[in-house]
């Protein structure tokens, strides 16, 4: 004999958790598993026992006609009458898009495991499997909400989806096969830069710093001595900021790190760089070796030759017609290091200068030569001056 696995049935109208229909439904399928089955009698008297005592299905059944209790027929159509079947409310197109545009999963949630109708799967899967069903349900039958759902996901998802699934078939099928171990290193990614935006700007080493061990063993020339002139004396100032010959500039500029590859990581830890180096030198109208400019993720070498406004080799500059441009102090660090790289790699060889009163001739560089040339012309100019106001 099967055992009694029916629920009492109150009948009031107040009674949420009761469904009169699964009731009876309930009620119906235990007559079906009795063997031998139970007549009209054994019936009626079995729903009998089912009603809570004194509640409105009970007084139901009691005041019931004869007639309508001598077949379970028509016992059945009776409790029809009293308990009609409620239609559920059907939502509507725009409720349903409304729900698909909610159904998102968050990034705490990526990685984990839940268990769907007694199936343990991945989170993303099984968000996959529900925006499926979803756009189903709608019907999105020309997959015009697949670009939406798509923008929406997470950061550390999206980076893993193709953007070219354009329709929800392959799109769901993009997600549930990204991998959970790809999946988790683009968390730990976004983890670190959430953590940098946090820390907010930092100092950045000083370049030339770094590199004043290697500088101290570069070998620029032998040491040349000083020409034998007498310099006019001019004011003294307290202390005067380290002067880098275009030599020595190269050489610093050649140090630096190349730019990162263009991945979406690189590029957020890129605007973070941004910032910090503004923060850092506020009223820097440009930048120098000693504060080289963060370099956008992808573009070429320092010095490389190519378009400092787009990267590209065949055209200079101000000839450029690309809209893809640098930002603007980063293009004018891209001028500036290829003038000092021209500067440094076609300096020519020192030269000797052989001074009236002097009887041993001195060797200068290029760059030294000019500079006594100027300070030379500058002392003729005054001598002349002088005599003219003889």
């Amino acid at each position: 004999m099967a055992q009694l696995s029916v629920t009492s049935f109150h009948g009031g109208d107040k009674q949420e958790n009761e469904n009169p229909h699964d009731f009876i439904n309930s009620i119906q399928c235990y007559f079906m598993d009795r063997d031998p089955p139970f007549d009209n009698t054994n019936k009626v008297g079995y729903l009998t026992l089912c009603l809570k005592d004194g509640s409105p299905a009970a007084e139901w059944l009691h005041e019931l006609d004869d007639n309508n209790k001598d077949t379970w027929a028509n016992v059945l159509v009776a409790f029809n009458e009293r308990w009609p079947q409620i239609r559920a409310a059907t939502k509507t197109k725009g409720e349903k898009q409304e729900e698909l545009e909610k159904a998102r999963i968050g990034e705490a949630d990526l990685g984990k495991k839940i268990k769907v109708n007694g199936v343990e799967t991945w989170t993303h899967v099984a968000w996959a499997d529900r925006m499926q069903q979803l756009a189903k349900a709608i019907p999105d039958e020309g997959s015009l909400l697949v670009k939406s759902a798509c923008d929406n996901m997470v950061p550390s998802l999206r980076a893993l989806v193709p953007h070219t699934n354009d329709t929800w078939p392959t799109f769901t099928k993009a997600v549930r096969e990204v991998s959970v171990i790809e999946l988790q290193e683009k968390m730990k990614d976004r983890e670190e830069l959430e953590s940098l935006k946090r820390r907010g700007p930092q100092p950045p080493p000083t370049p030339s710093k770094a590199l004043a061990p290697t500088l101290s063993k570069v070998q620029l020339g032998p040491p040349l001595p000083s020409p034998n002139f007498v310099q006019a004396k001019g004011p003294t100032t307290a202390s005067a900021p380290k002067y880098h010959t275009d030599q020595e500039k190269w050489v610093i500029i050649e140090q630096l790190p190349p730019p990162p590859p263009g991945t979406d990581a690189n590029r957020a830890v890129y605007q973070c760089l941004l910032m910090q180096w503004h923060a850092t030198h506020p009223k820097a109208t440009s930048a120098m070796e000693d504060r080289p400019y963060p370099l956008t993720p992808g573009t070429a070498l320092l010095g490389s030759g190519k378009c400092t406004n787009c990267r590209m080799m065949g055209h200079a500059w101000h000839t450029c017609a690309s809209p893809h441009k640098l930002p603007a102090y980063e293009t004018g660090w891209r001028r500036k290091v290829n003038s000092i790289k021209s500067a440094a790699t076609t300096a020519t060889a020192g030269v000797n200068l052989v001074i009236a009163d002097n009887t041993q001739p001195t060797t200068l560089t290029a760059e030294e030569l000019q500079e006594w040339l100027a300070g030379f012309s500058a002392a003729q100019g005054q001598g002349k001056a002088e005599g003219s106001s003889d």
